[in-house]
C-alpha cells in the first residue's frame, strides 16, 4: 500500500527524498509472484541455489512447491515431435532446472526447521 508523507517542513532539506514509503514488505518471490519465479528458473533465466530461498517463510515454501508443481505437470503433458531433437532437448532442460529447484528448496525448509 503506498502512502504520502506529510508535506516538506523546513527540518527536512529540499530533495531529500520523493515523500512516497512502501507500508507492505516485498514479495520474496524473484520477479513479484511464485508463478514468475517458477517459469523464469525452467527457462533459466534464474539459477536456483540456497541463497534464492534465505528469505522464504514456510508458507512461501508451499506456494513455490505448488506452483513448481503445477509447471511441472504442464510441461511433461507437452508432447514434441517425435525427431524433434532440440524441442526434445529444451523440454528436458527444463524439467531438470525445475527438479533441481525443488529438491534444493525441501533442502532449505528442512533445514529451517
Amino acid at each position: 500500500m503506498l502512502s504520502r508523507l506529510p508535506p516538506r517542513t523546513k527540518s527536512r532539506p529540499e530533495g531529500a527524498g520523493s515523500g512516497l514509503h512502501f507500508s507492505r514488505p516485498m514479495s520474496v518471490f524473484l520477479g513479484g509472484s511464485a508463478y514468475t519465479m517458477v517459469r523464469d528458473i525452467a527457462e533459466g533465466y534464474v539459477i536456483a541455489s540456497e541463497l534464492t530461498f534465505k528469505k522464504f517463510q514456510a508458507p512461501d515454501f508451499t506456494t513455490f512447491g505448488f506452483e513448481l508443481d503445477k509447471l511441472l505437470r504442464e510441461i511433461r503433458g507437452t508432447i514434441v515431435p517425435a525427431g524433434d531433437i532440440e524441442g526434445t532437448q529444451k523440454r528436458h532442460r527444463k524439467m531438470q532446472r525445475l527438479q533441481q529447484a525443488l529438491t534444493i528448496a525441501n533442502n532449505v525448509r528442512s533445514r529451517t526447521r
